[in-house]
């Protein structure tokens, strides 16, 4: 062993955390007694955020541990080898040969008398198709399914012989006859999860699910459930709808698998809007959690309901009544209804905002208070003008009870049309530093909505030596028409999370101070965070507006040679700044070309976005063809498609091919061809989190294309 670590040279070699040095005394420990220390650091070191040089080098050496029965950490060493098999065979498949020549060693240990051992080995026999040593491994597999004595190692092995399609209607009689359920179970969903069709496999997974979903393949019934339809995919409505009529699965682990489904497939969609709306409006619906995950999964479908919009709501309403009042039900149902434009949305939100304790609305992963739920994120809010009279009242009625959630509610104040029923709510607050920022913009986009008995009470606002007193000494200011008091107010708050809101709320009010603070942020170089640059971006516009372009355009340019946001605002900053300044033109187009050829990168990687607004702006120059132009964007939205970043890129993409087409309409067809995969293809276009939502906002960009 010690002659096999020292003949790679690991410090030539990587893992995630740099030169691979430390690997070969992490192997050797596996032998040790402090074994599952060595497992850990592994596992970090040699999958962790990708693969690595040192990942390919380390198998056989793992082979080596795991075939030594003098080894303490044999079975350490396999899980290792599975886990790196798997990302193997997901990330490299050029690394498969590879993965072949460390399994094959490993075969023997088939028989090995240890069945964790055995155990062991199946699992990492999954990742060997494609590797050059499956022949071996179904003779392998063949011989256990006879010789195999151990119940627990006999429900393992279905999983790679379901993979290695090995399983037949005969073995699946056999285990039958065997009369275990536990084996049977496992065969019957690896068969399914590997798409083999035997007789009556839906039928056994069926009638066994109530009983042996939760430990087959592991972590509950629901993560089963889902691991099968992830498996599956659309051809798992059938089994889904099964276990609906049967009532054999639990209504709660149904909704989130039809919400899996529907994420994965378009076809999918309406058999899982009729499901889980059917759920909804069942009364096999006997508890509050589930209750809770059915809401929760017709959230995420919403986006994809269309003209079911009001069933939708008509089932979560009969759901209400059926159900005991339990806050998180009832907020998730507010949150739901509300986004529906359903007016039976307030009676559970006004049940909650009378609640002492916090309920959390479900939204995919993420957990969020009822008011965010309401608010919605900048670039995804709803209109909430329907709802203004509601809207105070539950707001005002949740900062009584919960003090504490003033700035989240205030958040949904700000939403609605300045008025004097808004500032009552939010000087009702206890803590008013929470609403300070509404109040400021309240005071400047609609002072008349401050009653007499309002300005006296803002009036009589402490002033604290922080961004809470610059906000509110903003608000006092304005409403007293004092446009002076700008310097104090950039004192306290300049350097503040807020500062970008508050410059941007005082830039109405031109003064030498506001004038001096702008240019004290334009240093020509970019902000390290996202708030000190929106800051930067807003004092470059203000100077702009009042006549110095010039002054902006250092750091103007560096906003847009840096992508990432906020770079769509910023480079159309910069374009109207080289539109006022013709002499710089030559350099602004210079730098278009510069990002257009190589690109530009973020921490999260290639920023795809900064070439089509970059491609965009050429375009509108004249410097770049319509038909370049073209390429360049379709490439980009089809590389960022590819990694995942397709949210901010699209709408960037749309603009430029609506003028490059308004320029070559001829060259739709070829626009259409490129982009239809993405718009009627079964898969989503895919997202980090709320897959439906984004996938319908994309293609509904991309559809007047197509």
């Amino acid at each position: 062993m010690i002659d096999s670590l020292q003949s790679v040279d690991w410090s030539s070699l990587r893992h995630a955390y740099g030169p691979a040095h430390d690997v070969p005394d992490l192997i050797a420990q596996l032998r040790e007694a402090d074994w599952d220390e060595a497992v850990e650091e592994l596992l970090t070191l040699l999958v962790h955020n990708g693969l690595y040089p040192a990942t390919s080098a380390a198998l056989p050496l793992l082979a080596e541990v795991a075939v030594d029965p003098e080894a303490r950490g044999r079975l350490g060493a396999l899980e290792l080898l599975t886990s790196f098999g798997a990302e193997l065979a997901r990330q490299a498949p050029d690394t498969l040969a590879e993965l072949g020549r460390s399994a094959r060693p490993l075969l023997p240990l088939a028989s090995d008398p240890d069945p964790e051992v055995r155990i062991a080995l199946y699992e990492y026999a999954c990742s060997w198709l494609g590797s050059g040593v499956e022949e071996q491994a179904r003779e392998m597999l063949r011989n256990r399914f006879a010789a195999e004595p151990d119940l627990r190692a006999q429900v393992a092995l279905m999983e790679p012989l379901g993979r290695y399609g090995l399983l037949t209607a005969a073995d699946l009689d056999t285990l039958l006859a065997r009369g275990r359920d536990e084996v049977v179970f496992a065969a019957a969903w690896s068969a399914l999860a590997s798409g083999l069709e035997l007789p009556a496999v839906v039928d056994h997974l069926v009638r066994l699910w109530p009983g042996q979903a939760s430990a087959y393949p592991g972590s509950g019934a629901g993560n089963s459930l889902n691991l099968l339809v992830t498996r599956l995919g659309a051809a798992s409505v059938p089994v889904l709808q099964r276990l609906g009529a049967g009532s054999a699965a639990a209504v709660g682990d149904l909704a989130t698998a039809w919400l899996r489904l529907a994420e994965m497939s378009r076809a999918a969609t309406t058999p899982a809007l009729d499901a889980v709306i059917g759920l909804a409006s069942s009364t096999s619906v006997v508890s509050v959690g589930d209750a809770v995950r059915v809401v929760e999964a017709l959230s995420q479908l919403r986006p994809a309901a269309g003209e079911r919009a009001s069933e939708m709501a008509d089932a979560v309403a009969d759901l209400l009544v059926r159900q005991p009042a339990a806050p998180a039900l009832q907020a998730s149902s507010a949150a739901l209804l509300f986004a529906l434009g359903d007016l039976r949305w307030t009676a559970p939100a006004l049940a909650v905002a009378a609640t002492a304790e916090p309920a959390q609305v479900g939204e995919g992963s993420s957990r969020m208070s009822l008011a965010a739920a309401l608010a919605g994120l900048p670039g995804s809010r709803l209109p909430v003008d329907w709802a203004e009279d509601d809207l105070i009242a539950v707001t005002a009625q949740a900062i009584s009870v919960r003090p504490e959630a003033a700035a989240a509610w205030a958040e949904v104040l700000h939403l609605l049309p300045p008025s004097s029923a808004v500032v009552d709510v939010l000087l009702s607050a206890s803590d008013r530093g929470a609403v300070a920022m509404t109040l400021a913009h309240l005071a400047q986009a609609e002072p008349k909505s401050f009653t007499e008995d309002a300005r006296a009470a803002v009036a009589a606002l402490p002033i604290s030596e922080d961004e809470t007193g610059a906000a509110l000494l903003t608000a006092q200011a304005l409403l007293a028409d004092d446009f002076a008091a700008f310097g104090r107010v950039w004192e306290l708050g300049g350097s503040g999370f807020g500062a970008d809101e508050l410059l941007r709320i005082w830039t109405r009010y031109p003064s030498a101070a506001l004038e001096a603070a702008c240019r004290s942020v334009l240093t020509g170089a970019v902000a390290t965070s996202i708030p000190a640059r929106h800051r930067q971006l807003v004092a470059a516009e203000y100077l702009v507006d009042t006549g110095d372009p010039l002054a902006a355009w250092p750091t103007v340019r560096a906003l847009v040679d840096r992508a990432g946001e906020p770079l769509v605002p910023a480079a159309a900053l910069a374009a109207r700044i080289a539109g006022l300044e013709p002499a710089l033109v030559p350099e602004w187009t210079a730098q278009l070309r510069d990002i257009v050829e190589r690109g530009r990168q973020t921490w999260a990687g290639p920023d795809y976005g900064a070439v089509a607004v970059a491609a965009g702006h050429l375009l509108e120059l004249g410097e770049l063809s319509p038909e370049a132009a073209l390429e360049r964007v379709l490439t980009a939205e089809l590389d960022a498609v590819a990694a995942w970043q397709a949210g901010p890129v699209t709408p960037v993409v749309s603009r430029v091919l609506s003028r490059t087409l308004a320029l070559r309409p001829h060259l739709r067809p070829l626009v259409s061809r490129r982009l239809t995969p993405l718009t009627s293809a079964d898969a989503r276009i895919p997202a980090a989190s709320n897959v439906i939502a984004a996938d319908t906002r994309l293609t509904t960009l991309l559809h007047p294309f197509v």
